[in-house]
C-alpha cells in the first residue's frame, strides 16, 4: 500500500522557502497564482496553508 504524506507548513523561514522552491520547480505556481488573483480576488476560497505555501505577490 502507498504512503500516505501529511501536508505541513514548516514554521522555520529557510524550510518553507525551500518547500516553495520545490514547488515552483513542479508545478506551475505563477499560473496557479495568476488565476487565483483573476478568480478569488478576495480570497474567500484561501486558507492560512495556500497563503504561505503559495503567496501572492500584491505589486504583481
Amino acid at each position: 500500500m502507498g504512503t500516505t504524506r501529511v501536508a505541513y507548513v514548516p514554521k522555520d523561514k529557510d524550510e518553507l522557502t525551500a518547500l516553495q522552491d520545490r514547488l515552483r520547480k513542479r508545478f506551475p505556481v505563477d499560473a496557479y497564482n495568476k488565476a487565483r488573483r483573476e478568480l478569488d480576488p478576495n480570497r474567500i476560497l484561501s486558507n492560512n496553508k495556500l497563503e504561505k505555501l503559495f503567496p501572492l505577490s500584491d505589486t504583481v
